[in-house]
């Protein structure tokens, strides 16, 4: 079976997984969240720095995956946006940059995105700037959704699913927090409001 297909057969099952799941939860339970500004918190998952961590992190790179971490450097990826022209990561560097991956068939990721637009035309003009990379998906599905929604913000299509395997992600949406040298600052499982993403990206600036 081609990866592609592999991978679209997987985020399906994940999505519906995913929505069973986080339906049975309220909205302080429905996500995790990693925060270096809530290092106290009981809900907090932040990796711990051990040196034998860093050494399997470092095989597991070299292998073509990468460990989300709070306080490494997101390595560089770049993909199609939805008017054919290569954008990558590196392109925006010295902005603060929210890396949301998604998909159109995603529920809670259609939830975020009026919000995501709200920050994105305040801020835009600000050193910040949005990469939503869709997983999966075909140009003219997530091309149709963008427009008739409306939203400008950029949006990069990863039709191979590779950072869905490079993250080893649990679900959609999943949010990565970049700041302006490309370092991480927060990691976000499931929807992420207009109060929270203020909140995170205002105390970068």
């Amino acid at each position: 079976m081609k990866r592609s297909v592999l991978f679209k057969s997987i985020l399906t099952l994940v999505l519906i997984v995913s929505l069973i799941a986080l339906s049975a939860c309220d909205g302080d339970t429905q996500d995790k969240d990693l925060n270096m500004e809530d290092e106290q918190n009981e809900d907090n998952m932040d990796v711990d720095n051990s040196e034998e961590e860093n050494q399997d992190s470092e095989e597991e790179e070299s292998d073509g995956y990468f460990q989300l971490e709070i306080g490494k450097e997101l390595p560089n990826f770049q993909f199609e946006n939805l008017q054919g022209e290569m954008v990558s990561l590196e392109d925006q560097r010295g902005k603060n940059v929210l890396v949301n991956i998604w998909a159109t068939t995603c529920h809670f990721c259609r939830g975020e995105m009026d919000d995501f637009q709200k920050y994105y035309s305040e801020y835009k003009d600000e050193n910040f700037t949005i990469l939503a990379v869709d997983v999966g998906e075909p140009l003219k599905q997530v091309k149709e959704y963008i427009e008739e929604n409306s939203y400008d913000f950029p949006v990069l299509l990863d039709q191979e699913g590779e950072l869905y395997f490079k993250y080893g992600l649990q679900g959609v949406p999943t949010s990565i927090i970049v700041d302006k040298e490309g370092i991480i600052r927060g990691i976000r499982l499931g929807a992420m409001e207009y109060p929270e993403l203020k909140q995170r990206f205002d105390a970068l600036q």
